[in-house]
């Protein structure tokens, strides 16, 4: 919609606007131009519509002031409503305005808000009250300007974005408003994450050879495997030379099981046991239910306690899956036989190591006896910067670096976890600093993961929400748990304990589970995405039913479609929670909190 007010003169001026006399809009059209003449582009001016003529209007913009405007658009306006105008353009006795909003309720607070602070109303600043209002906050004088300086310090982001930080007590940083984009966008999910190290170290060592500093570049992996392989298993060179002596030539192992199926859906069990069961029967989150804040664990994780992880299906063998094929697998040997490592290579050709084992053994060969020569160095780096051993990496940091199911049910394994992943990304910053990678995939990588886990603990200081990067059979998943409870009610045990489980597994997909605990009674709704799925879980969840009933819990569980593919987004979860409205895009429930 555009405004052109004019001063108009000759005949026109006898034209009458709802009956108004013609010298009086004329003396005011006349004050009205005197009064906005000193302004220029980019200023405002604030009127009342006391006329309206199909498409004319006539504004009052003070006492005895008006001007005259042409509305071009389909716009409603109604006389009596205020509106505000920027001023685009001056050029003699025509302006052209630039309306910010319609008059609605919300506009009118927002400028009267803006008014009483003395702020210009423009079109920024009027959407920042309206975003501030939306959500609840203060549009006092104070909080006005302190929004207005975060606007003005990213006036690139996303005003939404920035309130919303605001109202969690998040600090609006680059760092957060990232992380919030990410959120939002369902591309926040720890276990991508900390996969996509293992492709950024593949690129950097890429980068690194390409320019010159191929040396380094390898130090860096040897350091990074030494890191992963901190759990030992690792064997010397004599270790090795006694395997294959005992072993003979005919040494011939085939390590690898099948994958059990319906595991996503044990898996699921697992943890949607611990959601609703605790070993006290009442609390959800085991350090919360004792009002232990994120301050004061080191991990600044919430501890889940699942209770009887053994009742449930595990992952068992599946760790020994063979990753590589045997094409790929002549790859990592031929690099590593022209590195010097033949020992090694030929316990690996004849399958007396697992591959686990082999990353494990060359990370304590590099470390026992660094290869020198020009040859050596340059066939590991050959070996480094390949797609294949980076397919080897990623399987080693899955299998050390995320959760399985029984993990998720032992006392304190969360918190445990994230803090062993600080640690982790804490010690791969550093290395990326001491090997002349700062700015590299690595770097970037790290950075990201722990920018997540940092908004994490944030997030969890007002909203008992943690992510859970998941190990399955064969592959990999990402849960979320949302407690709407607040953390005062989880310390006091009272009441209602209800949380959203929200599960992204390969085969699967998207499964949220609703989970109401009440004294004994545990109701639960599943979402799922297909009929199969949910014959699946229907079919099976007697399997839980019936682990409930022996310690003293009842259950009840419906199963329900969800409506469209669009998976369920839980940062709209946490900022709706203040808001009382039915939660989940496609279908709701009834939600207490």
């Amino acid at each position: 919609m555009r405004l052109s007010a004019t001063q108009v003169q000759g005949n026109q001026l006898n034209t009458e606007i709802n009956g108004k006399d013609a010298d009086a809009v004329h003396r005011g059209l006349v004050k009205g131009m005197e009064e906005i003449s000193s302004k220029t582009p980019g200023q405002t001016v604030t009127g009342e519509i006391v006329g309206k003529n199909g498409n004319d209007l006539l504004i009052a913009i003070g006492r005895d002031q008006l001007l005259r405007a042409k509305l071009e658009g389909n716009v409603q306006v109604e006389v009596g409503g205020q509106m505000s105008f920027a001023i685009k353009a001056m050029a003699g006795s025509k302006v052209v305005l630039s309306p910010l909003y319609a008059n609605t309720a919300g506009d009118a607070s927002a400028l009267k808000a803006l008014q009483m602070a003395n702020i210009p109303a423009t079109e920024v600043t009027v959407g920042m009250v309206k975003h501030m209002m939306s959500e609840g906050l203060a549009i006092d004088k104070n909080s006005l300007y302190g929004m207005l300086r975060t606007v003005n310090q990213f006036p690139a982001a996303d005003m939404e974005s920035m309130v919303q930080l605001t109202k969690m007590n998040i600090p609006v940083t680059e760092d957060s408003l990232l992380q919030m984009h990410a959120y939002k966008n369902n591309e926040h999910f720890l276990s991508q994450g900390i996969l996509d190290v293992a492709d950024s170290m593949t690129e950097t060592m890429q980068m690194m050879n390409a320019g010159d500093n191929t040396l380094e570049g390898v130090y860096l992996f040897k350091d990074v495997l030494s890191l992963l392989s901190q759990n030992g298993g690792g064997l010397s060179e004599g270790e090795l030379t006694a395997l294959l002596e005992n072993a003979g030539v005919s040494g011939n192992q085939n390590a690898g099981t099948s994958a059990l199926s319906g595991s996503d859906f044990l898996a699921a069990l697992k943890l949607l046991q611990g959601t609703a069961v605790a070993e006290d029967g009442n609390a959800l989150l085991g350090e919360a239910a004792k009002g232990t804040t994120a301050e004061q664990s080191m991990g600044k994780r919430p501890d889940i306690t699942i209770t009887n992880p053994e009742l449930l299906s595990t992952n068992e063998g599946a760790d020994d899956l063979p990753v590589l094929s045997a094409m790929e697998k002549g790859e990592i040997t031929a690099s590593l036989k022209q590195a010097g490592f033949g020992s090694l290579v030929e316990a690996f050709s004849k399958n007396l190591i697992t591959e686990e084992q082999l990353l494990s053994s060359l990370s304590k060969g590099l470390d026992a006896n660094m290869p020198v020569s020009r040859e050596q160095i340059s066939a590991l780096a050959k070996l480094f910067e390949s797609e294949t051993f980076g397919k080897l990496l990623k399987n080693e940091m899955k299998n050390n670096m995320l959760l399985t199911p029984p993990e998720v049910g032992e006392n304190k394994k969360v918190e445990e976890f994230y803090e062993q992943l600080n640690r982790q990304m804490a010690k791969l910053t550093k290395l990326a600093e001491q090997h002349g990678a700062k700015d590299t995939p690595l770097a970037k990588t790290v950075n990201n993961v722990t920018g997540n886990i940092d908004f994490m603990n944030q997030l969890n200081q007002m909203y008992t929400y943690v992510q859970l990067p998941l190990k399955l059979q064969g592959q990999e998943g990402n849960g979320e748990l949302y407690v709407y409870t607040n953390k005062k009610s989880l310390a006091e045990k009272e009441g209602e304990v209800s949380a959203l489980l929200h599960l992204d597994m390969e085969h699967l997909g998207s499964v949220d589970v609703h989970v109401a605990l009440k004294e004994s009674k545990v109701a639960t709704q599943f979402y799922l995405q297909d009929d199969s799925t949910l014959d699946l879980i229907e079919q099976n969840i007697g399997l839980l039913n019936k682990r409930l009933e022996k310690r003293g819990y009842s259950m009840n569980a419906s199963f329900i479609l969800k409506e469209g593919d669009k998976p369920v987004n839980m940062m709209d979860e946490i900022l709706k929670k203040d808001r009382n409205i039915s939660f989940v895009t496609g279908y709701s429930f009834d939600v207490r909190a």
